[in-house]
């Protein structure tokens, strides 16, 4: 958890190691990944903030 105000940067990938989605100057409200495109299953995601670095996977179902 970052108390002090930062912006964040997300990146999302397929399986294959494919970017599906990047996205820089995130704030903590939050953003919406428009996955309208993509096909249902694992993506794996990477936040970055700073030195901090958190990543895991996410499941999309349709």
């Amino acid at each position: 958890y970052v108390q002090s105000p930062h912006t964040y940067k997300l990146e999302i990938f397929d399986l294959s190691g494919r970017s599906k989605f990047y996205g820089d100057n995130i704030s903590r409200s939050g953003i919406i990944w428009n996955a309208q495109n993509e096909n249902s299953g694992i993506y794996f995601y990477r936040i970055t903030c700073g030195k901090m670095i958190s990543s895991g996977k996410l499941l999309l179902v349709k």
